[in-house]
């Protein structure tokens, strides 16, 4: 049975979830989200430029890493249509370990660190993700640690070790199927606009002035460094340089996930000439996240 969730969060954003309800009950659901913003209140009321600027950098960067699990579903869709099975372990383990790096950056808990926190190990990110699934359901926490772990080995067999046999060497129950690993990411990006949406209802309560924007905390969103050095990532700069010049506070991730962002991050893998059959990321934009 569905609920109105924006009477927990707050905030009416038009977002529609699909998973939160089987999850958790609704007077639980209130008493969780009035806890998470009397934490987000801690920050709220001492709001500033740093934590300006560092809550837009996480919330841009969660909707990326959500995009990022997006192409990689759809892609192994794709693949598993043309029996390109060898990018199965990878694509499935890293949409999973993108979804939980989203969550991760909507946590009050977890300290920026000078953006350290995009440098979590693989193992952090995950017990840091079940650990907070748990808290809205154990039933739900438990399959993602079950459902991590286990794409983490099947990753680590087929990149390090490679079995003669290869997929064929393991049972039906030892694979992971698509459709559990594109339920469990929608599971944590639910969780994870819950938490966004909570944060944009204390900021909505606290912060009614303009507040000014650093660009060199969220260089960290636009800015990657490679053996061959640094490099800029344009698409990445013009969007986060939206922040600076309009000074807004962060939104919930709905909204963060504006369409013309939306739009030229799935363009970005089209095909530079297509022919009937290659892979379009256009397909399913909504694979795990309402995309629009």
């Amino acid at each position: 049975m569905s609920y109105n969730v924006f009477e927990s969060t707050g905030i009416e954003t038009g977002f529609e979830y699909h998973h939160i309800f089987d999850m958790i009950e609704e007077a639980e659901l209130k008493a969780y989200c009035g806890r998470l913003v009397a934490s987000y209140a801690k920050l709220t009321k001492a709001w500033s430029t740093e934590l300006n600027s560092i809550w837009l950098a996480r919330h841009y960067l969660a909707i990326k890493m959500m995009l990022s699990s997006s192409v990689m579903l759809t892609s192994l869709e794709f693949a598993q249509q043309k029996n390109l099975r060898i990018v199965e372990p990878y694509l499935l383990y890293y949409s999973l370990l993108n979804c939980c790096r989203a969550l991760t950056f909507t946590l009050p808990e977890q300290d920026w660190r000078q953006g350290g926190l995009l440098n979590m190990t693989h193992q952090k990110i995950i017990n840091v993700t079940v650990d907070a699934i748990k808290k809205i359901s154990k039933v739900e926490g438990d399959n993602a640690s079950m459902m991590l772990d286990k794409s983490k080995e099947y990753r680590e067999l087929f990149s390090y070790k490679f079995p003669a046999n290869g997929i064929g060497s393991l049972s039906k129950s030892e694979i992971i199927q698509i459709e559990d690993a594109i339920r469990i990411c929608a599971v944590i990006c639910e969780i994870s606009q819950v938490h966004s949406e909570c944060l944009h209802f204390s900021l909505q309560q606290y912060v009614t002035n303009p507040v000014d924007v650093d660009m060199q905390i969220l260089k960290k969103c636009f800015l990657y460094e490679t053996n061959e050095g640094v490099f800029h990532d344009s698409e990445d700069w013009y969007r986060t340089n939206y922040f600076k010049r309009h000074k807004v506070t962060p939104w919930n991730l709905y909204w963060t996930a504006r369409e013309g962002l939306v739009e030229d991050y799935f363009g970005s893998w089209c095909a530079e000439e297509p022919e009937e059959g290659s892979y379009d990321p256009d397909i399913n934009w909504r694979i795990i996240f309402p995309f629009n």
